[in-house]
């Protein structure tokens, strides 16, 4: 969980930092939707992970 929650964090000021810039890109927020969708998806199909407990 520590490793998702860096990766999030990175992906948040990245995202600030080109926002602010106007350089937001399609890939920045691709690569943190997938990842997003990844977590819910596990989330739903293997809900004994602890990784995310249902509910």
């Amino acid at each position: 969980m520590a490793l998702i929650d860096k990766i999030k964090t990175l992906l948040q000021l990245k995202l600030k930092y080109a926002a602010s810039a106007g350089i937001a890109t399609a890939v920045d927020y691709g690569i943190f939707f997938s990842l997003k969708n990844l977590l819910q998806y596990s989330a739903t199909t293997m809900p004994n992970l602890p990784l995310m407990p249902p509910g």
